[in-house]
């Protein structure tokens, strides 16, 4: 339920005296949920109790002790005696508030929303405001969209609300929803490209080569074959 106070009253000031308020979902672990109220003042309190407890939970607790060799001031009763006359505790049922208890928005999650305004206390991830009615702005998303999305996404500052998945894809070297995990180029690749390359400069050399050699012997028979026209016009 959605509790906005307690109100109880007591037999002993001196009984009550330390004593602590809680609401909580856990009916036995209750102190691990919300402390309302703890008195630990050297003065006695008040044997009426109004306490504003703006919270959401299942059980209200009225705690006290009294640890063994502890020392209290003066005025507490030597043992932890509960002398609750009366306890009322006002708020609303889960998924309701405001007045008079009007059903939480649709848009608050966990059905969660103020007792007194009805306004939403948690939004679903990738909206805010009073309401959640509002979309995340341009580059956040998440919860209350306090995550900017990542620098890495294609088109910058543009991701979904919810979950941050970049809109477009990632910017080279970059992968993942959210354009988060770098592309690692393994050592194997690397070494095989490297050897592709030496691979093919070994071949462009060596047609350089055998080019060149046909080259020479074409040049060098086009000389001896003048030469011989020479002698023979000269013999003639």
């Amino acid at each position: 339920m959605s509790v906005k106070g307690v109100d109880f009253s007591s037999l002993g000031a001196d009984t009550m005296a330390g004593f602590s308020l809680y609401v909580s979902d856990d009916e036995v672990d209750f102190q691990r949920g919300h402390l309302c109220n703890h008195h630990n003042e050297s003065t006695l309190p008040e044997l009426v109790q109004e306490i504003e407890c703006k919270v959401h939970g299942r059980y209200v607790t009225f705690y006290n002790e009294r640890i063994p060799d502890g020392r209290y001031p003066d005025g507490y009763s030597p043992t932890a005696v509960i002398q609750l006359c009366e306890i009322n505790v006002y708020g609303c049922e889960g998924g309701k508030g405001g007045f008079p208890c009007m059903p939480c928005s649709a848009r608050c999650r966990d059905g969660i929303c103020d007792v007194e305004s009805s306004k939403c206390i948690k939004c679903f991830d990738g909206y805010y405001g009073e309401d959640c009615n509002k979309v995340c702005p341009s580059g956040y998303f998440g919860h209350k969209c306090e995550t900017s999305c990542s620098d890495k996404c294609k088109a910058v500052g543009q991701c979904d609300p919810v979950d941050g998945r970049c809109s477009g894809g990632c910017v080279a070297g970059w992968k993942g929803n959210q354009c988060t995990q770098r592309i690692e180029t393994s050592g194997r690749v690397e070494e095989d490209s490297n050897t592709a390359k030496i691979a093919i400069g070994v071949v462009v050399g060596v047609l350089l080569i055998i080019i060149a050699i046909v080259v020479i012997f074409i040049f060098i028979r086009f000389i001896q074959r003048s030469d011989s026209r020479i002698i023979a016009r000269q013999k003639t």
